[in-house]
């Protein structure tokens, strides 16, 4: 499984948590995966919107 792969599974499982902290672990493995992909490969790539949305989601949660 590729990084990529990755990072839309956990951002899928985040998206069907059903508690405030699961959401938070998965969403924190996503932000972690998406620092070790280098920009390029994430602008290109079909996720790179949903990847965005999800986290943009999430800062509006914390704040």
């Amino acid at each position: 499984m590729s990084r990529t792969q990755a990072l839309v599974q956990i951002i899928d499982l985040a998206n069907q948590a059903n508690d405030r902290t699961t959401y938070d672990y998965l969403l924190s493995e996503a932000e972690s995966i998406m620092s070790r992909i280098r920009d390029e490969q994430v602008k290109y790539c079909d996720f790179a919107v949903m990847l965005t949305e999800k986290l943009e989601l999430k800062n509006r949660r914390l704040h």
